[in-house]
């Protein structure tokens, strides 16, 4: 809930944020941002206190306000959510890897810490979350503060150009989560317990996508006609390469990292994580592809294309998954990822053949995320 409801209640912010810096970095349109996350506080706390008394009303009462303290404050992610889109576009790079790493480091310190303290509870583990959350939000707070910009943005035409890309939002959100969810009642606890370790290894390669995406972002939106296509094909082309890579070296060495690091108990998710492996080289340009489409314009169809492979994904979950286990739930994946590429592709006007990478691609995007 800590996850969606930013997402929910920010109507696609974080991405008219990002195309509006990139336009034009003068804009001041953190500010206006702020202000709209600020205005969202209002829902979080109500949405806090419902949930509190209903979907996690058998939590016990200390438990029950560490939940309520987590919802209330989960706009937070929102409005750190909108600093790294300023930052993308004003190609901050450092702050952006410090943004991603210090929430789930100051989570984990917490939760280790209180593990061997034996202070360990539902009730402190949220709030080692939500207090990892305000030091990301701080921590954005310092990396932005250079990026004000001096012209101001008017509130009602951030919200009203953000709608179109709600939608790309929340499918973005529900497609990194929903496949781990959904696969505990379709698999049971022991399979579905195999796919999550298979899919958060193979998720490894995902760092070149959100690189290479942040990279695009900013020069898709300042590019036009032929420039635009250009750079559209030179990053899929980059994209497509490293993630060709990065899954050779996961199929090469993953299984045996599984023994070592989670011990002979999950070998069992080798055979899913090689699926995966593949899988996420395609899920990294799809990744890198929708983002384009975002920095063109066109919100609206990046939703119907990440709505209609979720869709897919989820229904051949249905029918893989109980049959195959955490295989089929891997295949799953990888279908509504290739029809993810097909599509996004398709709309950008991408052939297959454009997006053929080479070695002096690998060389390139290489380059282009060292120079970030």
């Amino acid at each position: 809930m800590c996850i969606l409801l930013p997402v929910l209640v920010g109507l696609g912010l974080p991405l008219e944020v990002r195309r509006l810096a990139s336009t034009d970095p003068n804009l001041r349109v953190l500010d206006t941002a702020r202000k709209i996350v600020a205005a969202t506080f209002p829902i979080s706390v109500l949405v806090a206190w419902t949930a509190t008394q209903t979907l996690l009303e058998s939590l016990d009462a200390r438990a029950k306000v560490a939940a309520f303290v987590a919802i209330a404050l989960s706009h937070l992610n929102l409005s750190w959510a909108c600093d790294v889109s300023v930052l993308v576009a004003n190609r901050g790079y450092l702050w952006i890897l410090a943004l991603q790493v210090v929430q789930p480091s100051v989570y984990l310190a917490g939760v280790i810490v209180l593990w061997s303290s034996g202070g360990a509870t539902t009730a402190t583990v949220i709030y080692a979350n939500t207090a990892a959350s305000f030091v990301t939000f701080a921590t954005g707070l310092v990396a932005t503060r250079r990026h004000r910009g001096l012209v101001p943005v008017p509130s009602r035409g951030v919200v009203r150009s953000s709608v179109k890309y709600f939608g790309s939002s929340l499918a973005e959100a529900a497609s990194s989560r929903l496949d781990q969810v959904l696969a505990l009642s379709l698999l049971g606890a022991s399979e579905a317990g195999l796919y999550s370790v298979a899919s958060t290894v193979s998720s490894l390669p995902s760092s070149v996508a959100q690189g290479m995406a942040s990279s695009a972002f900013p020069r898709v939106v300042r590019a036009s006609g032929p420039g635009r296509r250009s750079e559209v094909r030179r990053v899929l082309r980059q994209t497509l390469a490293l993630s060709a890579l990065l899954s050779l070296v996961l199929v090469c060495v993953g299984p045996l990292g599984l023994k070592v690091i989670f011990g002979p108990q999950f070998e069992g998710a080798t055979a899913a994580l090689l699926v995966l492996s593949i899988s996420s080289m395609v899920a990294n340009v799809g990744f890198v592809a929708t983002a384009c489409l975002n920095a063109t314009g066109k919100g609206m169809q990046t939703t119907a294309i990440q709505a209609i492979s979720l869709i897919t994904s989820v229904g051949s979950l249905a029918l893989l998954g109980p049959l195959y286990g955490s295989v089929g739930a891997a295949c799953a994946s990888g279908i509504g990822s290739v029809l993810l590429v097909t599509f996004a592709t398709s709309r950008l006007r991408v052939s297959a053949r454009a997006m053929a990478p080479s070695l002096g691609d690998i060389r390139a995007g290489l380059a282009r995320l060292v120079s970030h």
